[in-house]
């Protein structure tokens, strides 16, 4: 089977990790995007820039940074080769070009048509480079820029995936998440007479739901590790010294909470009444998140967990196998497969 994905950028390299797995099955899935914030982003098949931040010592104390856009020779001649054979195009619409334009605001967005045609173009493709593709999906990135846009994905006609539950649910599309990467970091079991530590790394504090969050381990007295601004890597380094971790209480869980798992941290999310059934459906089920569906169950939860260190270290080690028996790179590989194959 041969995907072709196209996009902008990859946020939190969702795609990237796709096309990995999908390559370790046997299949030939690449991606081509126009801009590359991360160095792993970098990894695609096709990048024609990338963000560069540099740091230059100009005094004792003092440092000057530039950060610029490199531009790339990707090889488009192989990319139009491989559009050209594809068996799958997926294009990803509503991330925008992740710099503050329209995804990021509540204003009219351009139609999918032309928000495609500048990526095709940046890319030097058409729509004839693909037009023998027996498929094209539309991969939406869960993400609250691109929530207020729900009715413009409800009206694709193609076929539709997404990477988070709530978009699932909200579009009946496709669940496809992505597979985390934590490398050999494991959080600590909580000890006997140990406090409960919680980790937070809030990309937006409003969408995260952190005041409400701070607001209740300060209440109960929890310490936490609040990370804010900080690289990927630094960021997992802080919730490996914690036993939970707090996602936000939007009402569905995020990359964030995958990570959470993969750690063996207690997972703190809401979960929605109306997406509960889709959970059901999926064969996901994590107990814990039926203790939480607002402000008021989050407090319980983390007094709960609190009191009870038995408790923390089953729920860390639940959470574990929770990741290991849905979210791991086997049973990722078979949804993905599943998909394609049935388009």
């Amino acid at each position: 089977m041969r995907v072709l994905a196209i996009s902008h950028f990859d946020p939190a390299s969702v795609v990237l990790s796709h096309r990995n797995l999908m390559r370790a099955a046997g299949h030939d899935f690449r991606l081509a995007v126009v801009r590359a914030y991360t160095e792993k982003q970098r990894q695609a098949d096709y990048v024609c820039e990338r963000l560069v931040r540099r740091v230059e010592d100009v005094a004792p104390g003092i440092s000057k940074v530039q950060v610029y856009w490199e531009k790339l020779t990707p090889n488009l001649e192989s990319l139009r080769e491989f559009a050209a054979q594809a068996d799958i195009v997926q294009f990803h619409p509503g991330i925008g070009h992740g710099d503050g334009d329209w995804a990021s605001r509540g204003d009219l967005p351009p139609t999918i048509k032309d928000e495609l045609g500048d990526v095709l173009r940046q890319l030097g493709l058409t729509p004839t480079d693909y037009r023998s593709a027996d498929a094209v999906i539309y991969f939406i990135h869960g993400s609250v820029s691109a929530w207020r846009h729900l009715d413009l994905y409800r009206s694709l006609r193609q076929h539709i995936a997404v990477s988070t539950i709530d978009y699932a649910t909200e579009l009946d599309a496709a669940y496809l998440p992505p597979l985390v990467d934590v490398g050999d970091l494991r959080a600590p079991l909580r000890g006997d007479d140990d406090p409960l530590l919680i980790a937070h790394t809030p990309t937006d504090r409003v969408a995260c739901s952190t005041e409400e969050f701070l607001k209740a381990a300060q209440g109960l007295g929890i310490p936490v590790r609040l990370g804010e601004g900080l690289a990927h890597g630094d960021v997992l380094k802080l919730k490996a010294e914690c036993n939970a971790g707090f996602d936000h209480l939007r009402g569905a869980f995020s990359v964030n909470t995958l990570e959470n798992a993969a750690l063996g941290l207690i997972p703190l999310f809401a979960l929605k009444e109306s997406y509960v059934q889709r959970v059901d459906r999926e064969g996901i089920s994590y107990p814990h998140t039926y203790l939480l569906r607002d402000a008021n169950g989050l407090r319980e939860a983390m007094r709960l967990f609190s009191e009870n260190a038995v408790l923390t270290r089953a729920y860390q080690n639940s959470a574990r196998s929770w990741w290991e028996m849905y979210f791991s790179a086997e049973p990722i590989t078979k949804r993905l497969t599943k998909f394609y194959e049935s388009l």
